[in-house]
């Protein structure tokens, strides 16, 4: 794999304060997406060395109601646009001083556009490849990648993007 399949560095405008303020009022809960006609087996989520639990079930959470956050929901439609899928919108927090270990993310979205919220303190990181700093990107996530550990704490706003793989989510995405 080249860097050119594994994150692709995005313009999306957005406003960095606003996003940070609609995650200081969001309730974070355990993994959950918001489609309830279907059942996700967290398990098949691959990590290479430690379990999943290491994130705690307070520190991430899919957002059942986006609209509700004015800002994630403004991209959110703006994504939907582009890529005419279904996009589960989650606040992810790495606690301060931990590794996320390396993982594959679920196989129903292989493709996710994180924007950074916080001090962009720590890159990506696949396997056998230098770290990726970015402050939005749409990212690969059936590669095995991680985050080493941070000084403080690391919140991204992730748009998992179902059944389109990273190639074709680029394509679709191309010019932003």
């Amino acid at each position: 794999m080249t860097p050119n399949n594994l994150i692709y560095h995005l313009n999306i405008e957005y406003d960095k304060l606003k996003l940070i303020d609609e995650f200081n009022s969001a309730t974070l809960t355990i993994y959950e997406p918001s489609v309830k006609e279907r059942t996700y087996d967290w398990s098949s989520v691959k990590w290479e060395k430690e379990e999943m639990s290491i994130r705690g079930k307070k520190t991430s959470g899919f957002l059942k109601n986006p609209s509700e956050f004015p800002e994630v929901f403004r991209i959110l439609k703006q994504l939907n646009d582009l890529l005419d899928t279904q996009i589960e919108v989650m606040f992810t927090v790495q606690r301060k001083n931990k590794t996320l270990p390396m993982h594959i993310d679920h196989q129903d979205f292989p493709s996710a556009v994180n924007i950074v919220i916080g001090d962009n303190i720590a890159g990506i990181k696949y396997n056998n490849h230098e770290e990726f700093f970015y402050d939005c990107a749409l990212i690969n996530t059936q590669e095995y990648h991680g985050v080493k550990p941070t000084p403080t704490e690391r919140i991204i706003v992730k748009y998992s993007i179902f059944n389109k793989k990273f190639s074709e989510s680029k394509r679709l995405l191309e010019g932003l």
